[in-house]
């Protein structure tokens, strides 16, 4: 090896070796750009991270929130068909009602003293005197004969027992009662589904 071989040997190396350094250096540069691109992301990173944690937690927030709103939306959604069947409900009672009120006014329309008399109230009432009478007075009649039919009987009774001390002046009267009845030869109180 001579010196021209040993010369162009150390130029083709040099040459590959500026080639190295050349290719280093540009790799190097790309380097330091992904490095700063790197550095920068890294000190980006704990607000990034900051910014996650508090989204997270306002997610969680939303969420709970959201479960919340669910519950109180299902409860109200209850009690909207609770109140809702009680609302129907209560419009068929009135219906009803309204149908049973118009029934009965219309049987009251009936009833009303109108002057016609139906054939039993004439056969019973030939004269009508009691016709245009209301309830409240036919009751008050009625307990007035009652009472006057008691004290009709206690009088016969009182009467009948007077004769028969002027026709028997020895008549034995223990037990004799207007309450009480003769069967059987005896005086005895008539049973109590008699009375």
């Amino acid at each position: 090896m001579g010196p021209e071989v040993l010369r162009a040997e150390i130029a083709a190396q040099s040459m590959s070796l500026l080639k190295l350094v050349e290719v280093a250096t540009f790799l190097n540069g790309r380097e330091c750009k992904y490095l700063e691109e790197r550095d920068e992301a890294r000190k980006e990173l704990p607000s990034l991270q900051r910014r996650l944690a508090e989204s997270e937690a306002s997610c969680e927030v939303f969420r709970e929130e959201r479960k919340t709103l669910s519950a109180n939306l299902k409860e109200a959604e209850d009690r909207l068909k609770t109140v809702s069947e009680e609302r129907d409900s209560a419009v068929q009672k009135v219906d009803e009602q309204k149908g049973l009120i118009g029934e009965l006014e219309g049987k009251l329309e009936r009833l009303q003293v109108t002057g016609v008399v139906e054939d039993r109230e004439k056969e019973l009432d030939p004269q009508g005197e009691y016709a245009s009478s209301s309830r409240a007075d036919l009751i008050a009649k009625i307990q007035e004969l009652e009472s006057n039919m008691v004290a009709a009987a206690t009088f016969s009774f009182n009467n009948a027992v007077a004769q028969l001390r002027i026709l028997n002046p020895g008549l034995n009267e223990e037990g004799l009662d207007e309450e009480k009845e003769v069967r059987d030869g005896a005086i005895v109180t008539p049973p109590d589904d008699e009375v």
